[in-house]
């Protein structure tokens, strides 16, 4: 059990890095969201403990936590450029695809094997050497592409929903620096709020 000094909640990423300078990766977007921000944190994995422990957490709250709000969802992702005439690449898997199957996996196996030990977030990460594109129609139904340093993917899966981050090598630092405000803004509301 978590002892009196111990967060009330923690964070921990779980990193797949994926390398990709000659084909760069795109994340399709609808307009808007599909998921609130308080739906992209319910939709990371999470011990049981730590779901119990945000429980009473709303949308408000999730608009102090940066690495949850106002994030640049995407439906799907994946990398450019793939020739499938050459041999080499005509079985080949999509290294995008592949990156969030990887991410959300091992972040799920670590929220089962904690169970309800301790209130820990797994949030499944994706960095990337190379570039990362974001693609919307506007309403013409025109393609609108831009460069993005970070976003997140909706992986749905028969059982659940996950929220998938994607951040390019050069905005690290700035990703890490909004884990780290999340999950010690999470810990004081959680700290301050009735048992």
């Amino acid at each position: 059990s978590v002892q009196q000094n111990d967060p009330p909640i923690i964070g921990n990423a779980v990193i797949e890095c994926k390398w990709s300078p000659e084909k760069p990766w795109v994340l399709f977007a609808a307009t808007t969201g599909s998921l609130t921000s308080l739906g992209h944190f319910r939709s990371t994995p999470m011990t049981a403990k730590a779901v119990t422990a945000t429980g009473a957490l709303n949308e408000d709250d999730m608009q102090k936590l940066p690495l949850f709000a106002s994030l640049e969802e995407g439906y799907m992702l994946v990398q450019a450029h793939l020739n499938n005439t050459r041999k080499d690449e005509q079985n080949a898997p999509n290294a995008a695809y592949t990156a969030v199957l990887a991410a959300t996996t091992a972040a799920d196996f670590f929220a089962r094997q904690m169970g309800d030990k301790y209130p820990i977030v797994y949030v499944p990460t994706i960095v990337m050497q190379g570039e990362l594109y974001r693609c919307t129609l506007d309403d013409n139904g025109e393609e609108v592409v831009a460069e993005i340093d970070m976003g997140c993917v909706i992986h749905h899966t028969a059982s659940n929903t996950r929220c998938v981050h994607v951040v390019r090598e050069s905005a690290l630092d700035r990703f890490i620096d909004a884990f780290e405000a999340t999950f010690s803004q999470a810990a004081r509301m959680l700290e301050h709020s009735p048992k």
